[in-house]
């Protein structure tokens, strides 16, 4: 080609280039002095993920029960976080003990965890969801009820089965959706779970002030137990 054809090609693409550098700078320098705008662009696309991810669990049959199920069990097990060791030393234990009772729900974790998912492999996720969530249930009721260090550890015991709900859950919820979405269901998981902790110790001090004050219920043992049952 000639060469005046291949000047103004040339001179066409610097053109142009200067032009998209241009617009590039323009959209660098809003950003920097309007941090805002950025900021809301982030936190819009945050939300609208997790909203997404949320109605993904809720809107599909076969997750839809597991997910709430779940969140109930994370909800109250943060609703009690902060009277827990309080509620083990007004039974009895020790600083001994209350370690031991933490040891032993950590071998039910490392125990159960593969066995769930070999479970959830074999038998769907009915049979471990099940086990996971009645364990669950009847170790928090237990050990609300007890009245001494062995019936901790029986509670204890139950919990260390029932802690397993989470892994299994989740070891659905991954099954039950394209592995293209597996980072988006694994992280709009966690942040659901961590809402729903931090809603359930932010509201403690309300729920304790409604025993207390509104019910009636004077004996701090009586309030320990009512928290620890949920």
């Amino acid at each position: 080609q000639p060469a005046y054809v291949v000047i103004w090609f040339h001179s066409r693409w610097l053109i142009e280039r200067c032009k998209i550098e241009e617009e590039r700078t323009v959209h660098v320098a809003c950003a920097i002095h309007h941090p805002s705008i950025m900021t809301t662009s982030k936190l819009q696309t945050i939300l609208s993920t997790q909203l997404r991810t949320l109605t993904l669990f809720l809107s599909h049959p076969p997750t839809r029960t597991p997910t709430l199920l779940f969140y109930v069990a994370s909800f109250g097990g943060a609703l009690h976080h902060a009277v827990t060791t309080y509620y083990y030393l007004a039974i009895g234990a020790t600083e001994m003990d209350i370690g031991q009772l933490g040891v032993i729900t950590l071998l039910g974790a490392m125990t159960g965890s593969p066995l769930s998912g070999w479970a959830l492999d074999r038998y769907g996720p009915w049979v471990p969801i099940g086990v996971s969530a009645a364990a669950c249930s009847w170790g928090c009721l237990w050990r609300g009820m007890a009245s001494s260090l062995s019936s901790l550890r029986m509670g204890t015991v139950l919990l260390g089965i029932g802690v397993n709900l989470q892994s299994t859950v989740l070891g659905h919820l991954v099954k039950s959706f394209p592995s293209s979405m597996r980072s988006e269901v694994l992280s709009g998981f966690a942040v659901q779970i961590a809402t729903l902790q931090l809603c359930g110790k932010g509201l403690f001090p309300l729920v304790e002030y409604m025993l207390h004050y509104g019910l009636g219920v004077k004996d701090t043992l009586m309030r320990y137990r009512i928290h620890m049952g949920t």
